[in-house]
């Protein structure tokens, strides 16, 4: 962790810039989710998955929250604005296409459980 000189190895040196990033950035999650939270953009959202034949491999998701598409349409220009010169609309663009990506994996899912019976 340490050279013989007492001094930060460069391992250490990459993990602490790491942390301070991660820190960073966690910080700008709360702050954006907190404007999110203002906005009434965000509705709790649960997931309920059953595979036909595998009901011990059902799984319910609970816990996350989602941005609704109804609700972004609806905001003021202003608030709209502010999203966009923040980079906000392309977090939250990205966050309704990712919400596509939880079908391919229960298909996934589906297709292993399959080839294991």
């Amino acid at each position: 962790m340490f050279e013989e000189n007492g001094e930060q190895s460069s391992h250490l040196k990459e993990v602490v810039e790491f942390l301070k990033d991660y820190q960073y950035r966690a910080e700008m999650t709360k702050v954006f989710t907190k404007r999110l939270h203002e906005l009434n953009l965000l509705e709790p959202m649960q997931a309920n998955i059953t595979f036909k034949g595998r009901e011990d491999s059902n799984m319910n998701l609970m816990g996350f929250y989602v941005v609704k598409r109804e609700k972004l349409k609806a905001l003021s220009d202003a608030d709209a604005l502010d999203l966009f010169k923040k980079d906000g609309l392309e977090l939250i663009y990205s966050h309704i296409q990712s919400l596509s990506n939880l079908n391919d994996l229960i298909n996934k899912k589906s297709e292993r459980l399959e080839t294991s019976k």
